[in-house]
């Protein structure tokens, strides 16, 4: 039986064993290393020392954290503008309206879930949500109107003020991706041997144990096999998860 730490890079799910994990971290603004490449992310003071920073969606030649988050809130937003613009066609046509009127459900219902606002963003934050959610509440309202032009002129009275609000409220995230950012990824401390280094990753999903005929040894080389070394993949919550056991990169030594 071995335990693991299951942890995401964009939407593959990965894992380090246990015994290698010496600490998880919410991940911070980083001295940058002079001269690094972009694997590094910088210097990181841990327990009286000071560690190197391994950015894993550079190794695995993914697009940094903070562009597909930019990437998300933009696929949002344009879903909110389709929504709005739906909205008045619904009720002209009479037809069912076909987006998710539930606010926790939707696009950015489901997004902004992931958040982990640092405070000093956290009542702008707080004031997205509000605005998102009774947005969406008085569309639910104004679907219900039996008045097609009392329903189109609570679209242009109460929703439009709200939905420019919202449309706002995106662009302004956009300019703290950064510290957003920051605040939703964590640092491993992986130690093994006489290595010593933290490990930038997306999210922490869960802390498990595998039973060893429950790991399968892939036959096949990962592509980047001379950066990671694979020790074989299982699966947990339906979704397949690879072991990572060692790394191999030049700029940790």
């Amino acid at each position: 039986m071995n335990s693991f730490v299951i942890f995401t890079i964009s939407n593959n799910r990965y894992a380090i064993n246990l015994l290698h994990t010496w600490r998880i971290i919410q991940a911070k603004k980083l001295k940058r290393v002079p001269n690094s490449t972009k694997l590094i992310d910088g210097l990181l003071s841990f327990e009286e020392s000071v560690i190197k920073v391994l950015n894993l969606r550079m190794v695995l030649k993914i697009e940094p954290f903070e562009e597909e988050v930019k990437h998300k809130l933009d696929t949002t937003k344009e879903f909110h503008k389709r929504f709005y613009k739906t909205i008045s066609e619904s009720i002209k046509s009479g037809e069912d309206f076909p987006f998710e009127l539930n606010p926790n459900r939707c696009s950015v219902g489901q997004f902004i879930g992931q958040f982990n606002i640092p405070d000093i963003i956290n009542d702008s934050f707080k004031e997205f949500k509000y605005i998102h959610s009774k947005f969406h509440n008085i569309t639910v309202s104004i679907l219900r109107e039996s008045d097609k032009e009392k329903a189109l002129d609570r679209v242009e009275n109460e929703l439009t003020p709200l939905y420019k609000q919202l449309l706002s409220k995106f662009d302004s995230f956009k300019q703290d991706i950064d510290e957003i950012s920051n605040h939703m990824q964590k640092y491993i401390i992986f130690r093994k041997g006489l290595k010593t280094f933290a490990i930038k990753v997306d999210a922490i999903v869960d802390i498990i144990s595998v039973a060893n005929s429950d790991i399968k040894v892939e036959d096949s080389e990962s592509s980047v096999s001379s950066a990671l070394s694979m020790n074989g993949v299982f699966e947990s919550d339906e979704k397949l998860v690879t072991i990572i056991d060692d790394f191999s990169i030049r700029e940790l030594e």
